[in-house]
This record gives structure tokens, C-alpha cells and sequence, in this order.
């Protein structure tokens, strides 16, 4: 039974709203209204989760923005940002800790930029991860704690005491997934009460396909059931896997591709599997020391971080139509808008380019450098659009794009 946790008093930022007003809604570009990304995004324009949705695709539900971008709010916290959610109006992060406190839930209104609500502390948690759904926020802290805010006035709801996390958690129609421990756990969203757990061997965050929850560990990979946590389908990588730790799966158009690191060859390798079968559907080597940044993954592209460099590859794995380099500093999980890709660097600069073609469309600096996502149980980084912006962290800072400037 979930322990439950006594309401936070809800209170609402009264700052001056006396700014200009952001781009309201989703709305088009004229340069591409098509998405050749072929993506399997979120079915509204809201990002809900790493990597935008619950498949972790990478695939933000916008068409191509206009360029130049036109820069909006830019906030700087006390700490280190994880990837934003965009849902509600708003915009949520987790901030680290500064010193020897717990991380933090912010919120922040699209639009102006202001606090929608008093940032929360989550506990004890030094590190914490989050999701979207039905109106609600769910956090699950290193403290083992899933817990749940009202995303409107950031009034907790309940709490749930699992055991030892891993990584982020994923909602949807109104059930949250989560790793914790050598198992999977399902949480309805309303009462916060475990619907069932799963027994594993250790594994990734979930991922969520139609009906199924995607999983792999060093060496393997792996399918739950959504309704009941029965498993589906579990494979072992293609040798010479020899183990390590792999990061969550990313999911689109029947496809589940899975990371891992091949460590007679010394290279990450990055796996094709049908998500209904776990059937091998393409593989490649690429090149680093440790795993790829998870890739941007669509019905016929797949934009994958290979050692450095932006490469876009076709759904089986099989070919590269183009690669680009940046500025040598590339380290960002893409992240896909319509017709244009976009990654950032150490150094700071954010690239968007043509997704069929790999050219240069814009790009800028940001404060600080965008780092690489780490996966494993710490403040997760990443990019996120929806609802009209695009929405960079980067160190402390977190910036704001319009999509579709005038």
C-alpha cells in the first residue's frame, strides 16, 4: 500500500505577467508542414517525459520551426537542470541539490517565465527524475519515493515507498512505470496504489510501445506486458556482448532500439528489435569509449550520436545518409522538431539542421555548455519542445526558444 504523505499548501505565483507574451499553441511552420522524421511522437503537444514521450523517441509533435529562432525567457538556478517537461502551460524541472540539501521540483509558466509555484523539495532525494500525466506530476526521488504533485498548483498527492530507483519513470493513461531494484513496478496515477511488480534481473528505465514496456540490461533485452507485467519476449544481444550498462530504449513504428557496449571490440553497438517479437532487425557499431547518447528514432531515420558526430541512419541500421561534426563538442541526445534535427556541445552551441540533407538550418550559444545525458540514477539533462518552444538546458541555465517566431 502506497504510505501517504500529508498535501503541500498550494500557493500561486502573483509576479507581474507583464512581459511580452510567448507563442500560445503548437502551431506550424512554413517552411516543411510535413515531418520527414516519420515520428512516432506524443499525440498532443506536450513533452511528458526524457525524450519527449514515453517511447523516449526524441520526436517533439511540432512541424518545422521558422528560422531564425527568436530567444525567449532564460532562467538561471542555483545548480545543475535536468530535462524539462512542457505540459499545462508550464514547464518542469528537477533541480540538483547546491549543498548537502535535496533536489528540487520547479515550475515554471511557459509563457513569462515566472514561478507558477513555489519550487518543492523532494525529501531527502539528492537526485530525482519526472513525467506527465492526466494533469499530474510524478517524481521518483534517490530516496525511493514516487511521489505525486498536481501539475496546475503543485499540491502533493500522495507518496509511494519503493525500493532503490533507476532512473526515470514514464506515465501514461493513467499509470506510472518504474524501475526500482531488480524489478518494475506499475502505480496507478489517481491513488498512487502498486497495480503489480514484476521480478527482473536488473534493468533499464521502461519504455513504453502500444501495449508493451521495453527493458534491457547488459547483454539483453526485454518486453513486459502493460496490463499485468507478464513478460513477452526476452533475447540476448547479438555476440560479442560481453555486458555493460546500457541506457533506456528508444521506441518508434514497431521498432525498439537498445544500446549496449561490445567490449571484445570495445564499442558501443546500437540494436534494431521488433517490439512486439524482440526479433533482430538491424545493428551497427559505432564508435566511442562509452554508450551513445540515446538516439532520436522515427519511421525512416534514426539520428544517432556516433563518437562525436551526428549521423543520420536508415530504421535497419544499415546506412548513413549524412554526418556532421559541429564544432568537435557534439554531446546531446538529438532531438527532433518537424523537418530539423537539433544537438548541442560542450561548448555550447546548438545546431539545427535539415533532416533529410544534414545542412546547417541556425544555430547559437547558449551560457553554458549542453552536456550528455547520464542515465544512470543522477539529474538526467536533455532538450524538450512542445506547446509552441523549444526548451535547452544547459549547466544552471535553462533557455527558451519561440518555434515559430513572427
Amino acid at each position: 500500500c502506497p504510505t501517504k504523505v500529508s498535501a503541500l499548501v498550494a500557493r500561486r505565483c502573483t509576479a507581474s505577467l507583464a512581459l511580452v507574451a510567448f507563442l500560445s499553441g503548437c502551431g506550424g511552420g512554413a517552411d516543411d508542414p510535413a515531418s520527414p522524421s516519420g515520428a512516432t511522437a506524443t499525440p498532443m503537444s506536450e513533452a511528458v517525459a526524457f525524450q519527449i514521450d514515453a517511447a523516449h523517441s526524441g520526436i517533439a509533435n511540432a512541424a518545422t520551426p521558422k528560422f531564425p529562432l527568436l530567444s525567449g525567457w532564460q532562467r538561471t538556478f542555483a545548480s545543475a537542470v535536468s530535462y524539462p517537461l512542457i505540459a499545462g502551460g508550464r514547464v518542469f524541472v528537477i533541480v540538483a541539490p547546491s549543498s548537502n540539501g535535496s533536489a528540487q521540483l520547479a515550475a515554471i509558466d511557459q509563457t513569462t517565465g515566472l514561478d507558477a509555484w513555489p519550487a518543492i523539495s523532494i525529501g531527502s532525494a539528492f537526485s530525482a527524475a519526472h513525467a506527465y500525466d492526466q494533469g499530474r506530476i510524478f517524481v521518483i526521488g534517490s530516496d525511493s519515493i514516487l511521489r505525486s504533485f498536481d501539475a496546475a498548483t503543485g499540491a502533493a498527492r500522495w507518496s509511494t515507498l519503493l525500493s532503490f530507483p533507476q532512473g526515470s519513470p514514464v506515465a501514461r493513461d493513467g499509470k506510472v512505470y518504474v524501475s526500482s531494484g531488480n524489478a518494475v513496478h506499475a502505480v496507478d496515477g489517481q491513488s498512487g496504489a502498486i497495480l503489480w511488480t514484476a521480478t527482473t534481473t536488473g534493468q533499464t528505465p521502461p519504455s513504453l510501445s502500444a501495449n508493451g514496456i521495453l527493458l534491457s540490461t547488459a547483454c539483453q533485452a526485454f518486453s513486459l506486458l502493460q496490463s499485468t507485467g507478464a513478460e513477452r519476449w526476452r533475447v540476448s544481444q547479438p555476440a560479442p556482448c560481453n555486458g555493460g550498462i546500457p541506457g533506456s530504449v528508444a521506441y518508434s513504428s514497431g521498432r525498439a532500439y537498445v544500446r549496449d557496449f561490445d567490449f571484445t571490440a570495445f564499442r558501443p553497438t546500437l540494436v534494431a528489435r521488433d517490439a512486439e517479437t524482440g526479433a533482430l532487425a538491424g545493428s551497427a557499431n559505432v564508435f566511442g569509449f562509452t554508450n551513445v547518447p540515446i538516439p532520436a528514432v522515427g519511421a525512416d531515420a534514426v539520428y544517432v550520436l556516433n563518437g562525436g558526430t551526428l549521423q543520420r541512419f536508415d530504421p535497419s541500421l544499415q546506412t548513413v545518409s549524412w554526418s556532421f561534426a559541429g564544432d568537435g563538442t557534439l554531446a546531446s541526445a538529438p532531438l527532433v522538431i518537424g523537418g530539423v534535427v537539433l544537438v548541442g556541445g560542450y561548448n555550447g552551441k546548438l545546431y539545427a539542421l535539415d533532416s533529410t540533407t544534414g545542412a546547417e538550418r541556425w544555430s547559437t550559444l547558449v551560457p553554458a555548455g549542453i552536456d550528455a545525458p547520464n542515465e544512470s540514477f543522477a539529474v538526467l539533462t536533455g532538450m524538450a519542445a512542445a506547446n509552441g518552444i523549444l526548451v535547452v538546458p544547459a549547466g544552471r541555465t535553462l533557455s527558451t526558444w519561440r518555434l515559430n517566431p513572427p
